[in-house]
């Protein structure tokens, strides 16, 4: 039996307006499996821990689709929510309302049953354990009734939908008697796939489950995710037949699999990780906290498309866009930066820094390493002595993004990204009231209004100029983030699976059902 593709490709949050009126979305469009089931999949990723979470925002979305399920999919394709533990859902637009509409006889994979209690545990979970902004900070949560879970906020977004419909729901029967150390480290889901064998950053298996809810199944028997830290090690893996597919950016390897026959799938331009540089602005005494500082360095000082060359090869670009040129909040109005070190340093002097200064950037250590070295080349140019301290991304986000720890200097980010994520980009990461970088900049009432504008807006129009608006704010005029460079990604499949049927990105994961299928 061959192997059976997945399509794992856009880790997307795609964003979506609803129309306000009360409406019954359709019910949910599954592929028809083929006449044999069978066959596995084998993906690769780079470390697999802890499942909860409303814990934290994690990971754990990339490879636990198999197992837990979100309230709607959402079909980036179609651009649409699809039922899925939700049978339907009305916003209520002058009270800042969602009601949600939970599908009757559902159980979970241990046989728990699932309803309203288990939405709204999971909801409320994430005001409890800090992560309520995933969620568009709620104001309240309630349980209706039994199968019915509404949601207020403070104010009016086109996002209600996108922020609750997609989250992951867990069982609140087994949190209860199991804790949180428990749920840390195995899965109970509704999915049609229960967790087989877990061992923490190596192996990741999950099995057909025959219990499940809906009336069809998906092809493959299991899906198994390797853990492979080392970009060289995935190669060899995928050149051996070891893993049904891989995305990479690195010319290297990507001229090695195309030497070995591999074609680039059609998706290298809509995907793909970008870098960011962002200063620590809490401490008013810094350098950085000098918005005439961070002017200098951002717009002229740094040569952001040598940059891009050097760090990210050929397929690199610098943009000042938070997504890819595809995006469709892209804008040329804010692609302003001039290189211009004379300048740069004459506003450094105008400052009062014309001797320099000495910082520390924050890297991601192998991730971020060519970045740092750059960017610590660029600004000693500049006069600014930068030490550059190698941690992790947990770390980096963790500590010094969310201002859990003291720190000044500049803090380097990395994330794949997909070109419909430009929004959701801003919602979750790069606003004022985010879980990434809230806690390590000074945001000026300004930028707040200009945010809460983006919140408030009522059409595609309103959302497009209140966006720009707000990129120029915080990108160009204030430089509180320096989008460094982007790096499409180029993908590849064995050899032996169909060419893409539907791109299988939802906004919360990835849909099991929509799986490649053998043709021969």
């Amino acid at each position: 039996m061959k192997r059976i593709m997945a399509i794992v490709l856009l880790l997307v949050f795609c964003f979506r307006m609803v129309c306000c009126a009360p409406g019954r979305p359709e019910e949910p469009e599954i592929s028809e499996p083929a006449a044999e089931r069978g066959g596995d999949v084998e993906l690769a990723y780079r470390s697999i821990k802890e499942f909860f979470n409303p814990y934290k925002q994690s990971t754990m979305i990339s490879y636990a689709w198999p197992c837990y399920e979100p309230l709607a999919w959402y079909k980036s394709a179609s651009q649409e929510f699809v039922p899925m533990l939700a049978e339907s859902w009305e916003r209520n637009d002058r009270e800042h309302s969602l009601t949600i509409h939970i599908r009757k006889g559902i159980s979970f994979s241990n046989g728990d049953p699932m309803n309203a209690q288990d939405v709204y545990f999971t909801l409320q979970s994430r005001i409890e354990f800090g992560t309520q902004s995933v969620i568009g900070n709620p104001r309240r949560i309630e349980a209706v009734d039994e199968y019915t879970v509404k949601v207020y906020w403070q104010d009016y977004s086109m996002n209600y939908e996108l922020w609750v419909l997609t989250q992951y729901i867990f069982s609140k029967e087994t949190f209860d008697a199991k804790g949180l150390d428990w749920m840390l480290n195995n899965m109970v889901g509704t999915g049609p796939y229960v967790m087989e064998e877990y061992t923490p950053d190596v192996v990741l298996r999950f099995v057909r489950n025959p219990e499940y809810w809906g009336d069809k199944l998906p092809q493959p028997e299991t899906i198994t995710f390797q853990c492979i830290a080392d970009d060289t090690a995935t190669v060899a893996a995928f050149l051996n037949g070891d893993i049904d597919k891989i995305s990479t950016a690195d010319e290297v390897q990507i001229r090695e699999i195309l030497d070995a026959g591999y074609k680039e799938a059609e998706l290298t331009e809509t995907q793909g990780y970008q870098y960011y540089a962002i200063p620590i602005t809490l401490d008013a005494e810094a350098p950085l906290s000098d918005r005439t500082v961070r002017q200098a360095v951002f717009l002229h000082g740094i040569d952001w498309d040598r940059m891009a060359e050097m760090c990210g090869g050929s397929k690199a670009y610098h943009t000042n866009v938070i997504g890819l040129h595809e995006s469709p909040y892209y804008s040329g109005e804010i692609e302003h930066c001039a290189y211009d070190p004379d300048k740069a340093a004459r506003m450094l002097s105008e400052a009062g820094y014309g001797d320099g200064f000495k910082i520390v950037i924050y890297g991601m250590g192998k991730a971020t390493a060519p970045l740092a070295a750059f960017l610590q080349s660029e600004l000693e140019k500049l006069g600014i002595t930068a030490e550059v301290h190698d941690t992790d991304f947990t770390t980096v986000q963790g500590d010094y993004l969310s201002g859990k720890e003291a720190a000044t200097g500049i803090a380097l980010f990395a994330q794949q990204i997909a070109a419909d994520q430009q929004l959701d980009r801003f919602v979750k990461h790069f606003s004022p009231f985010n879980a990434t970088v809230s806690g390590c900049t000074g945001w000026t009432e300004e930028i707040k209004d200009k945010w809460h504008a983006v919140l408030a807006a009522r059409s595609e129009e309103e959302l497009e100029k209140g966006l720009l608006d707000y990129c120029r704010s915080y990108i160009n005029e204030e430089c509180l983030i320096w989008p460094c460079y982007t790096i499409p990604n180029a993908v590849f499949f064995q050899d032996s699976y169909t060419e893409e049927k539907e791109a299988a990105a939802v906004n919360c994961g990835f849909d099991p059902f929509y799986i490649f299928k053998d043709t021969e």
